[in-house]
């Protein structure tokens, strides 16, 4: 999926309420070479939800927030974050909260189709 998505312009930044060791600890993944950027909140120095790691996060991938998608499993500092700060949220989950009407993707392959990629 993330192959999927660089094939089709897409910047990818990691964004982790993680220490400073983030980057270093995601490399052996082997997904490592498809992320533009990491961001962890020990770097950027707020944790999500905090408006302000969004913007660093925005800062290092050099886009601006209308043209970001923030993916992630928590409503609160996944979604609810990165909206507040103008960017484009999707909840990542296998059955959305009751009474939940935003955007979400039952895996990173439904996000891709969500995004039209």
């Amino acid at each position: 999926v993330l192959a999927r998505l660089k094939t089709c312009g897409y910047q990818i930044a990691v964004c982790s309420n993680w220490g400073w060791d983030f980057h270093g600890d995601f490399l052996p993944t082997g997904l490592g070479e498809y992320i533009d950027c990491f961001v962890s909140s020990a770097q950027a120095g707020y944790r999500k939800p905090h408006e302000r790691i969004y913007e660093v996060v925005l800062a290092a991938s050099t886009t601006h927030a209308e043209n970001a998608v923030f993916i992630g499993d928590s409503i609160r500092a996944d979604v609810l974050g990165p909206q507040r700060a103008g960017i484009r949220a999707i909840h990542l989950t296998s059955s959305p909260a009751d009474g939940f009407v935003g955007e979400h993707a039952s895996s990173l392959a439904a996000v891709a189709d969500l995004l039209g990629k």
